[in-house]
């Protein structure tokens, strides 16, 4: 028995190309300048205006965020290139805006926020005179606690009914 070899000659072609990965660019953030504000008081809100550009498609979504503060204070539109943020107290704090193009790249830009809230430290004080239940008694108190913790105040004061002078001094913002 006589076993026979056959060897063909067997050619395997690779055909290969070369297509050039177009790379999707994230978009370019801007969340705007550092703002030093005095504001009057801690409802007082902050406008931040950001924008977001994309070189290769178009930007489709926008994030606001607070990435460090002393609090939280509430982000009106978060979803917004421009939002307002109200709630703050004296402080540093940072927000950052996070925007997606059409092609899920990510592009991040932060601004930072020094608030300065002044409190009303100085000492004040009230003096009333009011009509005693139904006598028609005319009394004169003094307060001297009215302001207490920032607050102006009318502490022990169960009259219905008084006139008041009040006199106390508390620092501006400018």
């Amino acid at each position: 028995m006589t076993i026979r070899i056959l060897f063909l000659p067997l050619s395997v072609v690779f055909i290969s190309g070369c297509i050039k990965d177009e790379l999707n660019k994230p978009p370019v953030v801007d969340a705007g300048p550092y703002q030093n504000i005095s504001a009057y008081k801690i409802s007082d809100s902050v406008r931040l205006i950001g924008f977001a550009t994309d070189a290769d498609g178009s930007v489709v979504s926008y994030h606001w965020s607070e990435v460090s503060g002393p609090n939280t204070p509430t982000i009106t539109t978060p979803g917004s290139s421009t939002t307002y943020i109200r709630g703050f107290v004296s402080g540093n704090y940072t927000f950052q805006l996070t925007a997606t193009d059409d092609k899920g790249a990510v592009g991040v830009d932060a601004v930072s926020i020094k608030m300065t809230i002044p409190s009303c430290t100085e000492t004040g004080s009230w003096v009333g005179t009011y009509a005693e239940g139904y006598t028609g008694a005319i009394n004169t108190v003094t307060d001297a606690t009215f302001i207490n913790g920032g607050v102006a105040q009318l502490a022990n004061s169960p009259w219905p009914y008084f006139f008041c002078d009040a006199h106390f001094q508390c620092p501006h913002a400018g």
